[in-house]
Parts: C-alpha cells; sequence; structure tokens
C-alpha cells in the first residue's frame, strides 16, 4: 500500500509570529509563511502578501534587496510558496534580521 500525501511542515525556528514582525522585511516572511502553511495563493492571503511585497520594494536599499523580492514575487505569482519563503529567509539573513 503507498500513501501519498502533501503536508505543509515549517520548522519551530522558521515560524514567524505576528508580533515579532517590525519591518517589511518580516511582515513580507509572514504573509508568505501563511499562504504556504495554508496552501492558498490567490484570495485575501495573496492581497496580504502583494502589500508586504511592494512594501519590502520600497523599504529595499540595494539592487540586490530588490532583485530577492523580486524573484519571491515571481515565486509568489506562480504558486510556488515554499520557494518564495526560501527566498524570504535568504532575505531576512542578508538584512541581518
Amino acid at each position: 500500500m503507498l500513501l501519498q500525501n502533501q503536508a505543509r511542515v515549517l520548522r519551530q525556528k522558521d515560524v514567524l509570529h505576528p508580533e515579532a514582525t517590525h519591518e517589511p522585511a518580516e511582515h513580507l516572511y509572514f504573509a508568505v509563511m501563511q499562504m504556504y502553511l495554508t496552501g492558498e495563493t490567490e484570495g485575501a492571503l495573496y492581497d496580504q502578501a502583494a502589500t508586504a511585497l511592494a512594501a519590502a520594494l520600497n523599504s529595499s536599499n540595494s539592487i540586490e534587496e530588490r532583485e530577492r523580492v523580486l524573484e519571491i514575487s515571481k515565486a509568489c505569482a506562480s504558486g510556488k510558496t515554499y520557494l518564495a519563503l526560501s527566498g524570504c529567509r535568504k532575505l531576512l539573513k542578508s538584512l541581518g534580521t
């Protein structure tokens, strides 16, 4: 017997709580994390992520940050939320948060 399942799992260290979000990149991570965990790639969660993407893009201080935010945006738009979440982790790491 073969069982197949698509569970969305995050390690405890990768979970960001809403009260811990202060910077635009953290808001973006939280929004993408919600999309990933719920599996929703449209609707209110996508709108929240789009708003967070715009804020993160506006607060970017370098070309590299902007490019990373745009890659996250492409991943979100194509429904690849795990890839977007991975990009968010890299963005946060590069910002030192």
